[in-house]
């Protein structure tokens, strides 16, 4: 399409960020005369988050009736509003806009927000979270709630890495959870496994890296304490990302072969036409 692509490697990012990285383009094009446009990583900002805002306003709609719909007769409404969303965190837009849309939308009721972040600390998706809100001009503390217990832990830790979210914090419907595992895009066994487990059973297939951290961080939540979840209405957001399932075969195939009939193709006498 024309355009021109500065690469870095991965220890330039680490080193720098992606803020700084795209700030020294950025002045470097607008001397040379361009007019640039910093679209940040993930799309995480003021303009991207309307995005979700409008998704939450289409559930909204959805919660209201279970009579098939004008628009798409084959669908049905969702039959009332659920208690809780679920969603991966890595950048911190879905997170905002959800919550932003479930707050400000009265038929959803204000349900929790649980962003599973797959990297950084609940403490930083709050902050981050909340900066994009100040730009949107959104009420901050009613979205992302108020810290009541200056130094508190943000979330009390436990074996795997999914933890409780935001200690001390009060009021709002975002709630922040740390699900990163091993760290950003490293999958763990007990991951891959959940991921694949939900796959035989649903046939939907969740990424490694973002919404297969989610699930398995909200399976294991669910698990540790099933009296908190009881009777709750849960959804969860699917937010694609499918394509690092490859990045991770060589994980998953032993996980599949254990469980299902899956084995690798043995291709030694096949013939070539």
């Amino acid at each position: 399409v024309g355009a021109n692509i500065h690469l870095v490697t991965k220890r330039e990012y680490a080193a720098h960020g992606s803020i700084a990285l795209a700030e020294s383009l950025r002045r470097r094009l607008e001397r040379e005369g361009k007019r640039p446009y910093v679209v940040p990583v993930g799309g995480s900002n003021a303009i991207g988050t309307w995005g979700y805002v409008d998704a939450m306003a289409e559930l909204a709609a959805q919660t209201t009736t279970t009579t098939p719909r004008t628009d798409h007769p084959h669908l049905h409404g969702v039959g009332g509003p659920f208690t809780d969303i679920v969603l991966a965190c890595g950048s911190g837009g879905t997170a905002a806009g959800v919550a932003l849309g479930a707050a400000l939308c009265p038929e959803l009721r204000r349900p929790n927000v649980w962003a599973y972040g797959v990297c950084d600390t609940p403490e930083y998706f709050r902050e981050y979270v909340g900066g994009i809100l100040r730009d949107m001009g959104a009420p901050v503390e009613d979205i992302v709630g108020e810290r009541i217990a200056p130094g508190a832990s943000s979330s009390s830790s436990s074996s795997d890495g999914a933890t409780a979210a935001d200690a001390g914090v009060v009021g709002g419907v975002l709630r922040c959870v740390q699900a990163k595992g091993a760290g950003y895009a490293m999958a763990t066994e007990e991951e891959l496994a959940t991921t694949a487990a939900i796959a035989r059973a649903t046939g939907v297939l969740l990424d490694p890296v973002y919404s297969g951290k989610a699930a398995h961080g909200l399976i294991r939540e669910m698990a540790r304490d099933p009296g908190a979840w009881k009777g709750r209405r849960v959804l969860f957001v699917h937010t694609g990302g499918a394509l690092g399932v490859y990045d991770k075969l060589a994980q998953l195939q032993p996980i599949m072969e254990a469980t299902g009939p899956s084995r690798r193709f043995d291709v030694a006498d096949v013939e070539t036409v």
